[in-house]
């Protein structure tokens, strides 16, 4: 359950720090972020920790496709 605090932790760090940088690099630190938090998905520590990170990879997806950071 921790590694998977610290994991959330890190990407929701990545996906903020996204809303500051511009264009390639947003969607690279997006891209990451999601990545993480896939990581989580493959073995959650809880139902209530794997619906969070699906909430939280809904919004990058949505942020990705709609181009909100480019």
């Amino acid at each position: 359950m921790l590694e998977d605090k610290v994991t959330f932790a890190n990407a929701d760090c990545l996906r903020l720090r996204a809303a500051a940088v511009g264009g390639k690099r947003r969607r690279e630190m997006l891209e990451q972020a999601r990545k993480s938090y896939l990581t989580i998905l493959q073995n959650p520590s809880s139902g209530d920790m794997k619906e969070t990170v699906e909430k939280m990879v809904e919004v990058i997806d949505q942020e990705l496709k709609k181009g909100i950071f480019n």
